[in-house]
């Protein structure tokens, strides 16, 4: 067993190394094929930044008396629109330089709104408000959080729209909705807010909690024939104070959600990175110099997968962004393999257990073969010492010419001994042939009752010596497809030990049915043990049966019979022990239980 183990320790080691070479090759290609698919969204990503700076050049060029804070919160609000979409996997930051080099604003977290910031009393641009300057870190976290709740409610909302045509009008949808009130006069934002409303179809509104006005009805999609009404709406989360709806000196605007806070559209988890990464944060108050077009590394650890790199202002622009990037493709690869890899690691355990059990299965048999061959020989030497006992002490006995007138008497034995002899060879040369898997059955129709009647006349000297009466009960004759010559075999040994373990002035009875026959006799019951192990080669059941033969009667003819198509079953009765055979299994059961009733 020792060898079997570490046999199967070598098996197992050798299973794992082709696991870990495989999802280990897996997950280099998978994570070379995200480093290129990051790399292009980085690319295009630096497109985006040159149509930023052109679109604050616009701007500005529209707002000739805008001051620094106008510009400040402008660029800010362009860094919010850049870094929203981003995800664990990859990120991205920015800061904005004027002509001279200094810095304008870099990305954060920041109060959006569009067209919210008054300007020139009549007009308004996009805004954004650095958050630090009036949320504390934990109201910020909070209100992140309903952002991401807020952009999964609309994910949902385009899930449902998706579906429309093929299942009609969803009955309704939830949406979080943030607001904030900024003062015309300082242009600062001084009341945040976050509502939740539910709109259902052609559902009746009630009043918005937030402005104490009609919540209204809203046309969804291209369906002007679908109105929903917000039958439910309420305040889950505010900040500041709320808004007067009769004071002049209030904007209302809508938060721009995905431009509040860097990579909050893939999740709350993708911004907490963001805000947690070093890396994208810290710009320098100064335009690095560079030369060229890209900078490389502008500080920090510059490697394939992330990097620094400076936008040069566009023609006819003084403006410059100075880009962070940062990308993390073997944990993209590793969340993206770890159902594949959790699966082939399940399905290599399986072919492990199965190798196992099949090398474990194979040494056990080699380890029963063994054992059958000891048990064999020594069956065979303790078998043939007997018989050539016997023929040596008689031989000599001629030889020295003890007792003439036993002559005959010792050359008759001699001459029984060697049959016996014979017999045990042809039992195995039989076994030999059957367990090659080579015997090849002439099977014909063969009569039981017929068959049973042969071997019961030959076995009448044996039965009259022993007083045995034997009778013969057919209830229908049982006709089978086999193989005559090794039918009677079998019967013959079966009916050899009914005669040989029986009594003296016992009984044998035999039943022949349409599907059974039975050999009962009136010998010793057998044990638990003798009944478990009685087919085995060798077993002798018990000291009762102690050298007579080589225990092979029973396993002969039970292989015998199984090749047949045949079942043969032992069992104890109240007289002495019975043997059944049966051309079914189940058939057979229901004839033990119709006996035992």
């Amino acid at each position: 067993m020792r060898r079997n183990k570490r046999w199967m320790a070598w098996v197992a080691a050798g299973f794992l190394a082709v696991y870990t070479a495989a999802m280990g090759l897996s997950l280099c290609l998978s994570a070379d094929r995200y480093r290129e698919t990051f790399r292009m969204a980085y690319q295009t990503k630096e497109i985006q930044a040159r149509e930023e700076l052109r679109t604050l050049e616009q701007v500005l060029a529209e707002e000739p008396d805008a001051d620094d804070a106008f510009r400040e919160r402008f660029s800010l609000y362009l860094l919010g629109t850049f870094c929203a979409y981003g995800s664990r996997y990859q990120q991205i930051s920015g800061a904005v330089y004027d002509a001279e080099g200094k810095k304008i604003a870099e990305a954060e977290n920041g109060i959006s709104i569009m067209y919210g910031y008054p300007y020139g009393g009549s007009r308004s641009q996009p805004a954004s408000w650095p958050m630090r300057d009036y949320l504390t870190e934990e109201e910020t976290e909070e209100l992140a959080g309903y952002a991401a709740l807020s952009v999964q409610s609309i994910n949902e909302s385009v899930e449902k729209m998706d579906a429309w045509e093929r299942e009609g009008a969803p009955d309704f949808f939830e949406e979080y909705d943030a607001s904030v009130y900024v003062d015309s006069k300082d242009r600062e934002p001084y009341g945040i807010f976050v509502q939740k409303k539910r709109w259902e179809r052609d559902g009746e509104s009630v009043t918005d909690p937030l402005t104490g006005i009609l919540g209204g009805t809203l046309i969804y999609g291209n369906h002007p024939d679908t109105v929903y009404g917000m039958t439910d709406g309420e305040i889950v989360w505010q900040w500041g104070e709320s808004f007067d709806p009769e004071s002049s000196g209030s904007i209302a605007g809508r938060l721009m959600i995905e431009t509040m806070f860097p990579c909050i559209s893939s999740g709350y988890d993708a911004w907490e990175c963001w805000e947690q990464n070093e890396y994208l944060h810290g710009f320098p108050e100064e335009l690095p110099e560079v030369s060229g077009e890209q900078s490389g590394d502008l500080g920090g650890v510059h490697t394939k997968d992330r990097w620094k790199r400076t936008i040069q202002p566009v023609e006819g622009s003084g403006y410059s962004m100075v880009l962070a990037y940062d990308s993390h493709p073997w944990l993209a690869a590793a969340d993206h393999m770890k159902y594949a890899g959790l699966g082939c690691g399940i399905f290599m355990l399986a072919c492990l257990w199965a190798v196992c059990t099949a090398v474990d299965r194979t040494y056990r048999k080699q380890e029963a073969l063994e054992e059958n061959r000891r048990d064999f020989t020594n069956a065979m030497a303790h078998e043939l010492k007997t018989p050539l006992g016997i023929i040596r002490g008689f031989a000599e006995n001629l030889l020295e010419r003890v007792n003439e007138e036993k002559r005959e008497y010792y050359l008759r034995q001699i001459i029984g001994q060697t049959e016996k002899m014979d017999d045990l060879a042809a039992e195995m040369l039989a076994i030999s042939r059957m367990d090659s898997g080579k015997l090849i059955l002439q099977k014909e129709r063969v009569s039981m009752q017929e068959l049973m009647r042969e071997e019961l006349e030959e076995l009448q000297v044996m039965t009259e010596e022993q007083h045995i009466q034997v009778r013969c009960d057919v209830e229908e004759d049982l006709i089978l497809q086999a193989d005559r010559e090794y039918l009677k075999k079998a019967l013959r040994n079966l009916l050899t030990n009914a005669v040989m373990y029986n009594r003296m002035d016992g009984r044998i009875h035999i039943q022949i049915r349409a599907q059974s026959c039975a050999i009962e006799n009136t010998g010793t019951p057998l044990s638990e043990e003798q009944l478990k192990h009685g087919f085995e080669m060798f077993d002798r059941g018990g000291a009762a049966r102690n050298g007579t033969h080589a225990g092979l009667g029973l396993y002969l003819a039970n292989r015998i019979l199984t090749l047949q198509g045949l079942a043969l079953h032992m069992e104890n009765t109240a007289d002495g022990v019975r043997a059944v055979i049966c051309t079914d299994g189940r058939k057979q059961r229901g004839f033990l239980r119709q006996q035992a009733s």
